[in-house]
């Protein structure tokens, strides 16, 4: 893997130099980076949030949240348990083998005693949630994994 001070050899397309990008840490790096911008801004879309008080339930101020969803930073892990604690959430991370795509699936974790009915979508208004992923390569089947 090359670093971001790694010049670019000569290209005739964009496919060549996309290939390249995808051999720099630094692709790498901005794309987690983004990845995890992306899930912020759906959380905070979920639960009606703004940038305001997504800075007060983190005790920051407005700019500071203002820089992290900016995708110009460096997410230190601290930084990321708060924005997940900020947003109801737990935060989770894995590794994905080269050849697999990870598929999150969130599973409620509420249980229902023998000869309960099927509950309405209101019970599940403070209902907790349990996330599973989705292994699959090309050479494996499907395997649904605890997270």
């Amino acid at each position: 893997m090359t670093t971001p001070d790694t010049p670019f050899k000569e290209f005739d397309s964009f496919e060549e130099l996309f290939a390249q990008a995808e051999q720099r840490l630094d692709y790498h790096v901005e794309g987690a980076k983004n990845e995890f911008t992306e899930q912020i801004v759906a959380r905070m879309e979920d639960l009606g949030l703004s940038k305001s008080e997504l800075a007060e339930k983190m005790d920051v101020k407005r700019s500071f949240v203002t820089r992290l969803l900016s995708g110009n930073n460096n997410f230190t892990l601290e930084t990321m348990v708060r924005i997940a604690r900020s947003l109801d959430c737990s935060l989770r991370s894995h590794l994905e083998p080269k050849g697999f795509e990870a598929r999150w699936v969130n599973v409620m974790k509420t249980e229902f005693a023998h000869g309960e009915t099927c509950p309405k979508a209101a019970d599940f208004a403070d209902a907790k949630f349990d996330t599973f992923k989705i292994r699959s390569s090309p050479a494996t089947r499907n395997e649904a994994v605890t997270a």
